[in-house]
């Protein structure tokens, strides 16, 4: 009898084990849902399939032939949930298509299998029409920056960079925007962000010219998502110089197989940590032409900019004699305002003149840098009358029209009205009062003595504060030799040092990307985020941050003992990166502040594990 009911037991217990997993794949969604639904001819639309249910395994949506688009991935995210001891996920696909022909299409059902059960989708409808009159498709494509498509590689080529000029003979100090093109049709996967290395520039002042470009190109017959990174290069004298190469670092996944659309975290299954590869530019060299000497006005001082602009301000226009008036020149233009010099204030006899300092502020609108130099002077009138401050003028060349001008800015008039004389100097109490003069010094105060009669203090070399500060140099020694003995160890040990300023890094990053996203630089702001979850991982690991991975990540967590939860808001905070990044137009839908603060508390809650 007992046998039969542990018999009974078995059987009941496999039973369960058998009906569980299927009632949990009966709970999992799949949902399909594309924006916008109607587009032109060239425009891109953001496909999301969302799963949702209780599934363990990452797997990825089966797509249905998609002719009449080029479909390019745009990232992955998950998340997990526990509610009442019940474990759930939450997969969220997107891609971007980008239609080739007009006409109405239909989607059919996505597929997403789990254990071996097949679950459908909703089909989803777009509509393409045809693109608006005087717009060409894709947009953007045609950059005025853009490199030539005769300059760039043949169609065989999946990722590729380019670098051009917007010209390649200027005058000194005249801009050159210099325009880095990243290539990529989406057939090659990449496990990290592209490494950037600028080029070398010797002989020029450069200024980044943020943000980035991104637009699709269609180049032998193949369709590119294109994103341009731009600089502006200043030359300093004249000459013939070259713009160095510019070198992206790459990570390429030598396990996925190329067409195939893969899920993002199972990667860690099949193991590989990418094939590393380097894109290079080629030089680009510049020629420098001197400034005309012909028509080069008097009181030139080598300002090159484009539209200049002075004005002079006052703060006060009536004043006493000796009484200072603070005295503002500004100058607004296109170009570098930066090597322009102070302005000479002439025809001030009845002025002291002083220089009181200066400001530079730069703008980038549209990749043209333009700038406003503020010099201030402070001027002291030493007789009275009606006077005029003199229009100040600037003599500088403009670049874009090939000569020299002068502006000029409108006289200011100033009143100086008699002041006090310099003998009658008051001294005045703060609280008010009559006023007194300082007739003399020779009346020395008189002291009274104490009140009452107090214990003198003991010495000082009797003191208990005395015995202790005789300790502090023995206790100074001890504390240097504990800190010398930990930077030895630090130095021999690469490791060690790494996992030690892994988190002070991470945090000098996630404040700089915090402060990227406030001051509207996204992509600067996701890229620096991104950059400190993985460096923080390759610290800790002691391996190239280019070698890190979700998975990577997801396992190493796992094996230190580090709390599903956190390590979810880790995953999380990279999937949000890579979708705002890759994405085009994702980026505005993630919160970069809110996503740098998590990133924050997730990298804290890991440190406290592993310390």
């Amino acid at each position: 009898m007992k046998g039969t009911i542990l018999l009974l037991v078995a059987v009941f217990a496999a039973a369960a084990l058998v009906v569980v997993p299927a009632r949990a794949d009966d709970d999992v969604r799949v949902s399909a849902t594309v924006s916008p639904a109607t587009v032109s001819v060239g425009e891109q639309v953001m496909l999301t399939i969302q799963v949702q249910g209780k599934f363990r395994r990452s797997v990825s949506p089966e797509l249905p032939p998609l002719d009449d688009f080029d479909m390019f991935e745009a990232g992955t995210s998950q998340s997990f949930s526990f509610v009442n001891g019940q474990a759930s996920s939450s997969i969220t696909f997107n891609y971007v298509l980008v239609p080739r022909n007009e006409g109405t299409f239909l989607i059919e059902p996505i597929r997403f299998t789990v254990s071996n059960k097949q679950y459908n989708a909703n089909p989803v409808t777009v509509t393409v029409v045809a693109a608006a009159s005087g717009v060409t498709a894709p947009p953007a494509a045609a950059t005025p920056d853009a490199t030539p498509p005769g300059d760039l590689p043949g169609s065989d080529e999946s990722i590729f960079v380019a670098a051009s000029v917007s010209a390649d003979t200027v005058y000194v100090n005249q801009q050159i925007t210099w325009t880095l093109g990243y290539y990529t049709d989406g057939r090659v996967e990449l496990l990290r962000s592209p490494n950037y290395s600028p080029p070398a520039a010797e002989g020029f002042w450069v200024e980044d010219l943020p943000p980035q470009n991104k637009y699709y190109a269609n180049l032998h017959g193949r369709q590119y998502l294109v994103s341009e990174i731009k600089r502006g290069y200043f030359p300093t004298a004249p000459g013939v110089y070259t713009i160095g190469e510019a070198r992206v670092d790459l990570v390429v996944d030598d396990v996925r197989s190329r067409g195939s659309v893969n899920d993002f975290f199972s990667r860690g299954l099949r193991g590989g940590f990418g094939q590393q590869r380097t894109l290079q530019t080629d030089p680009i060299q510049v020629v420098v032409l001197p400034l005309p000497g012909r028509g080069k006005p008097s009181g030139f001082e080598g300002a090159v900019v484009s539209n200049l602009t002075v004005s002079t301000a006052v703060d006060k226009q009536v004043v006493q004699v000796g009484e200072p008036v603070n005295v503002s020149v500004e100058m607004s233009g296109i170009g570098n305002m930066r090597t322009l010099i102070p302005p000479a204030l002439d025809k001030l006899n009845e002025f002291k003149v002083y220089e009181s300092g200066s400001s530079t502020d730069s703008f980038k609108k549209d990749y043209v840098v333009s700038g406003r130099r503020k010099f201030d002077f402070v001027l002291v009138p030493q007789a009275e009358g009606r006077f005029t401050i003199p229009p100040v003028s600037v003599a500088y060349f403009d670049p874009v029209k090939g000569s020299y001008a002068v502006a000029k800015s409108i006289p200011v008039p100033l009143e100086v009205k008699p002041g006090t004389p310099e003998d009658a100097r008051k001294l005045v109490y703060a609280g008010g009062g009559d006023d007194f003069r300082v007739i003399n010094r020779d009346i020395r105060f008189i002291h009274s003595p104490p009140a009452n009669l107090t214990v003198a203090s003991p010495p000082f070399y009797a003191s208990r504060l005395f015995v202790v500060l005789q300790a502090l140099p023995a206790l100074a020694v001890a504390a240097s030799l504990v800190i010398e003995r930990r930077r030895r160890r630090l130095r021999s040990d690469l490791g060690l040092a790494r996992a030690s300023r892994a988190l002070r890094d991470a945090d000098r990053r996630i404040a700089g990307a915090a402060k990227a996203f406030g001051a509207g630089r996204r992509d600067d702001g996701f890229s620096l985020l991104q950059g400190a979850v993985l460096g923080y991982f390759a610290d800790r690991m002691n391996v190239p941050q280019a070698a890190v991975t979700s998975s990577d990540i997801d396992a190493y967590l796992d094996k230190r003992g580090v709390d599903t939860e956190v390590a979810a808001a880790v995953g999380r905070v990279v999937a949000a990166c890579n979708v705002a990044r890759y994405a085009a137009g994702a980026a505005e839908s993630v919160d970069g502040s809110a996503l740098a603060a998590q990133a924050r508390g997730a990298l804290a809650a890991v440190e406290k594990v592993l310390r």
